[in-house]
């Protein structure tokens, strides 16, 4: 009876294990292939969201240098304040010599008015110049950093990286080659506050 009572237990264990086993492998493909379906899509989508965040960053740090370009170009002593500044002189000189007053004192003095705003000009080039490009080098030195930052996001997402994401990431890599093409443009020309990129 015992013998009985341990074999009838003992294949009851059995039978309950292999059906355990059973049920436990089938859940757990389900729960696998579960996540393989849902993840990927989502990591997906949190890469281009970070593709997405790093265009911003490129767009916010050209509107920066904009902004700082023209206060730097609008600033008090700007070349428009000197040229209206020289005009005005000239004109009062001008006029005396229209109405004959002062003639030869007021050719004189326009001379002068003309060195005067040469050398005023001049100075305001090279202060504007100086502080576009350091500008620039800030600039660029800002887009270097996240063309860097893109790089990693490449490389630790390259196994999951689908047709659309990489798209997207050449799409960002030819905009940061627009980026530095932009910067070289505008160090030939540091009086052009901002030359377009094509998107």
């Amino acid at each position: 009876m015992k013998t009985l009572v341990l074999s009838s237990l003992i294949a009851i264990a059995s039978a309950g294990n292999a059906l355990a086993n059973q049920t436990t492998s089938g859940a757990h493909e389900n729960f696998r292939s579960g996540p393989e379906l849902v993840i990927p899509a989502k990591m997906i989508d949190d890469l281009k969201s970070q593709i997405e965040f790093h265009q911003r960053n490129i767009d916010i740090l050209w509107n920066q240098y904009d902004l700082m370009v023209a206060r730097i170009q609008g600033s008090k002593g700007n070349r428009m304040e000197l040229q209206s500044d020289k005009a005005y002189f000239i004109n009062v000189h001008e006029q005396n010599i229209g109405k004959g007053i002062a003639v030869e004192e007021s050719k004189k003095a326009i001379e002068e008015i003309e060195k005067k705003f040469q050398k005023e000009l001049a100075k305001r080039e090279a202060y504007e110049a100086k502080e576009i490009a350091r500008m620039q080098r800030s600039l660029k030195e800002a887009l270097t950093l996240e063309q860097r930052k893109v790089a990693r996001l490449r490389k630790k997402n390259a196994d999951i990286a689908n047709q659309e994401a990489l798209s997207k990431l050449q799409e960002l890599d030819r905009y940061f080659s627009q980026s530095i093409q932009r910067i070289a443009d505008l160090q030939q020309n540091p009086y052009k506050i901002s030359i377009a990129a094509d998107k």
